[in-house]
């Protein structure tokens, strides 16, 4: 026990932690195995940036067919890429998901994965600087709902992951009727406004449970450095049984 302690003091102090491998300590198993309990065959993977959540699910297991969304140029040129070996991962064309079908303008951060469509604010820059915009692209943007026919098979058991920067509710919105089809679904949250006009975690609880889903788990993301305040955080939700 005495050099456990050792062992882990000395990994503290150069900033890691070990962890035993298990759904309580590593998230994507968490979200692999809730796949895998839902008989899940397709992974809608909305807000991919470069294919972060894919290869960890991968990582983590998860066989089954992926299709990412990403409307940043670079990134969805490195997310591509990133899926052209895994022939069950395709990657759709570039373009934001949300509550309208047309063009619409994208901020871009300088780390790239904060970007979002709506303006960003000072209490997101704050806790990460490079959260901060740089400059903005003219991307198309598309309801889920006006893709469904084209991107799901009629047999396929669909789970949603969004993470989309504050836009949530748009893309729930643009999959009013998809949603009554789908399994499973996890969606990025914020505690505190960190994009003006976002919906914020109490909001998109209620949306869900009104749609028929109870929260199955909650995995901390985003955590201001300075005083260890959640700002956003991942709630992984399931249809409730005998919901239509």
């Amino acid at each position: 026990m005495a050099l456990k302690s050792k062992i882990k003091g000395l990994l503290n102090s150069l900033g890691f932690e070990l962890k035993r491998y298990s759904p309580a300590s590593c998230f994507e198993l968490q979200t692999a195995l809730c796949l895998k309990h839902l008989d899940c065959d397709l992974v809608l993977d909305v807000g991919a940036n470069k294919g972060q959540f894919a290869l960890e699910l991968r990582n983590a297991g998860y066989k089954n067919r992926i299709l990412s969304f990403e409307p940043l140029s670079e990134a969805h040129k490195v997310l591509t890429q990133a899926s052209e070996k895994d022939p069950l991962w395709d990657v759709f064309d570039r373009g934001a998901i949300g509550n309208q079908d047309g063009t619409i303008e994208i901020n871009v951060s300088a780390n790239s994965v904060s970007s979002s469509i709506l303006d960003i604010l000072p209490a997101h820059v704050e806790s990460a600087s490079q959260s901060r915009y740089v400059t903005q692209e003219t991307v198309a943007i598309r309801r889920l709902d006006s893709l469904a026919n084209e991107i799901i098979r009629p047999e396929e058991t669909v789970f949603l992951k969004i993470d989309t920067q504050g836009f949530e509710k748009e893309v729930l919105a643009g999959a009013s009727a998809l949603l009554k089809n789908i399994s499973g679904v996890l969606c990025e949250m914020s505690m505190q406004p960190l994009y003006d006009g976002q919906a914020l975690w109490e909001d998109i609880i209620a949306e869900f449970k009104a749609k028929g889903f109870d929260l199955w788990a909650v995995q901390p993301g985003f955590t201001n450095p300075e005083n260890g305040r959640t700002l956003q955080f991942d709630g992984i939700f399931v249809r409730r049984i005998g919901e239509p």
